[in-house]
C-alpha cells in the first residue's frame, strides 16, 4: 500500500494522473466517447442551497413580496424534464412555505407519460423519499403525509401543480409551455450530447419571460457557458461554490460523462461555469 501511493504522490507518472489538468483531459474524452442515455433518477430537495436561492434572491429579483405581507402577485413556474415529480413537489413546498400569500402556479412537463403517472400520483416510498444525506425533517413534515410506510405529497402542495406530457424540441413547446417567471430545466440535458443539448437550452430559454430566472443544472459545463451567453442570461451570484459542492457528493468525475468537476474559481468564467441559476433581464 505504501509503495502504491509513493507512486500515486511522488512519481512524476503518478502526479501527472493526480493532476486536475490530467482529469479535465480525461473527462473531456470520456464526454466525447462514452454513451449517453436519458434517466429518471432523481430526489426530492436534491441541492437544498439552490432552494434557498429560490426563496431569497430568485424572488427578490422578481419583485415578489416576502412571507409576512398579503401580496397581490402571481408567480408561473415551469419544469421541464420533471421526470417522477420530485424537483416540482420541492419547488412547491418551497414556495409554499416562504410565501403563504402568493398565488403561484406550477406546470410540469416530460416527455414520458409513464412517469407523469406517478409524479400525478405524488405517493412515494420511504426509499424515494429519504434517497440522500441532505434530506431533513423539517422538510418532510412539511410536504408530506406519512403513512404505512408511504409518503404522500400534501394537498395544499399538490394542488398548485399540473403535469403535462412535452417535448422540448416540439415545435408547439411554447403553446403547451407558456413563458414562465422561473424555469427549471435540470438533470436531463447532460444525457444529450452538446449539439443536441445546445438545441435544447435554446428551447428552453424561449419558455422564459422578459424578466425571468432559470435553474438549469446537470448540462456540460461548456455547453452552459456558451447557451447562457448566447440567449443573453447571466448567472445570480449567490452561494455558486455552496451549490456546486452540494453536486460534488454524487461523484462520477473524471470518469462518467455526467462528473462534476472540481470547483475552480482560477478560470476566467468560473461564474458562468458553475452558476446553476441564471437571470434574465429586461432590455
Amino acid at each position: 500500500m505504501k509503495m502504491v501511493e509513493f507512486i500515486k504522490t511522488q512519481t512524476p507518472i503518478g502526479q501527472l494522473v493526480q493532476s486536475q489538468n490530467w482529469k479535465s483531459f480525461r473527462n473531456w474524452l470520456i464526454r466525447k466517447r462514452q454513451r449517453r442515455d436519458q434517466s429518471h433518477y432523481t430526489h426530492f430537495l436534491r441541492l437544498p442551497t439552490q432552494f434557498e436561492a429560490l426563496a431569497g434572491p430568485v424572488m427578490d429579483y422578481l419583485g415578489v413580496a416576502k412571507a409576512d405581507a398579503t401580496s397581490p402577485d402571481s408567480l408561473r413556474i415551469a419544469v421541464v424534464g420533471c421526470s417522477i415529480g420530485a424537483e416540482v413537489y420541492t419547488i412547491a413546498s418551497t414556495i409554499k412555505k416562504n410565501f403563504p400569500q402568493l398565488d403561484w402556479q406550477i406546470e410540469a412537463s416530460d416527455i414520458e407519460a409513464a412517469v407523469l403517472e406517478k409524479a400525478r400520483a405524488g405517493r412515494y416510498s420511504k426509499d424515494e423519499v429519504y434517497s440522500h444525506d441532505l434530506i431533513h425533517e423539517e422538510f418532510i413534515q412539511e410536504t408530506f403525509e406519512a403513512e404505512n410506510g408511504n409518503y404522500t405529497i400534501r394537498e395544499s402542495i399538490a394542488k398548485a401543480v399540473t403535469f403535462k406530457v412535452a417535448d422540448i424540441f416540439s415545435l408547439d413547446l411554447a403553446r403547451t409551455i407558456p413563458p414562465a417567471d422561473v424555469v427549471f430545466a435540470q438533470n436531463f440535458l447532460f444525457h444529450m450530447h452538446p449539439a443536441q443539448a445546445h438545441e435544447a437550452f435554446d428551447c428552453i430559454a424561449r419558455l422564459l419571460k422578459p424578466k425571468s430566472a432559470l435553474f438549469i443544472d446537470g448540462i456540460d459545463l461548456p455547453v452552459k457557458v456558451r447557451a447562457a451567453k448566447r440567449n443573453g442570461l447571466v448567472p445570480l451570484d449567490y452561494k455558486i461554490k455552496e451549490i456546486h459542492n452540494e453536486n460534488l457528493r454524487l461523484g462520477g468525475w473524471p470518469w462518467n460523462y455526467w462528473g462534476l468537476e472540481p470547483i475552480s474559481q482560477k478560470r476566467h468564467d468560473w461564474r458562468w461555469r458553475y452558476a446553476t441559476i441564471f437571470l434574465k433581464r429586461q432590455g
